[in-house]
């Protein structure tokens, strides 16, 4: 019994000398541009988008490779599409093509704790598998620039809160010093799954949908994945 006793002061100590809370954080951009060929073989863009989050963290070291932390992240983001939609015209029956575009400002959140372990170590080199839970949401506003008033209604709000299930993300990182270690995290090469519910306010229909994103190795487009790419820094004290 000494001897286990002896053993686990022994481990706990080497565990505390080890230890180290973090603080740090993250930004990120995203930019996404799709096109299609309405106009024959000229390719025409139509949907475009703009964003960037901000995302500090903290957490707490218990060795070189394991920790523990919370990643608070929040930031806007602009979008803007044109597409061509079939319409019924009530007043002569036909079937028209009718240009639709908008234009999209929103907000979103995340509220993440997470936990990481670093896999590999070369030198100063580091890659990093890092695990979260989580909630997040995107509120946007919508407005219809160019059409009839009475096809649909200009404005347009909504709001879509994400449940993040789990998602397992790569973190590449530089060790500067004993203390600072620079970090860029590859959220498109997500492991994840989460649950996205999506409701309309306002002038809206009031229609909520619901959508299961399970993803492997490819870019997730759940709320929950804020940003595809982010790069920063953290600071063990």
């Amino acid at each position: 019994m000494k001897k286990a006793y002896l053993i686990l002061v022994i481990a706990t100590i080497v565990v505390n000398a080890n230890a180290q809370w973090f603080l740090g954080g993250n930004i990120g951009l995203h930019v996404s541009s799709i096109a299609d060929t309405r106009e024959g073989a000229k390719l025409t863009p139509y949907q475009s988008s703009i964003g960037f989050s901000i995302a500090p963290k903290f957490g707490y070291y218990f060795n070189e490779k394991l920790a523990i932390g919370l990643d608070l992240g929040v930031g806007p983001a602009f979008a803007k599409e044109t597409k061509m939609y079939p319409y019924s015209d009530p007043w002569s029956g036909r079937q028209i093509q009718i240009e639709r575009t908008y234009k999209e400002t929103s907000v979103h959140w995340r509220f993440s704790p997470f936990i990481r372990y670093s896999v590999f170590n070369y030198k100063k080199f580091s890659l990093i598998l890092e695990g979260s839970v989580g909630v997040a949401a995107r509120h946007v506003s919508r407005e219809y620039v160019n059409i009839p008033e009475f096809i649909l209604n200009p404005k347009e709000k909504y709001s879509i809160i994400s449940v993040g299930i789990f998602n397992v993300v790569p973190v590449l990182s530089y060790k500067l010093t004993d203390h600072l270690q620079l970090e860029a995290q590859l959220n498109f090469l997500n492991l994840g799954y989460n649950i996205d519910m999506s409701g309309f306010d306002g002038n809206g229909s009031g229609v909520t949908s619901l959508k299961h994103d399970f993803n492997i190795g490819i870019n997730s487009r759940s709320v929950f994945v804020v940003s595809q790419l982010t790069v920063g820094a953290i600071y063990k004290f």
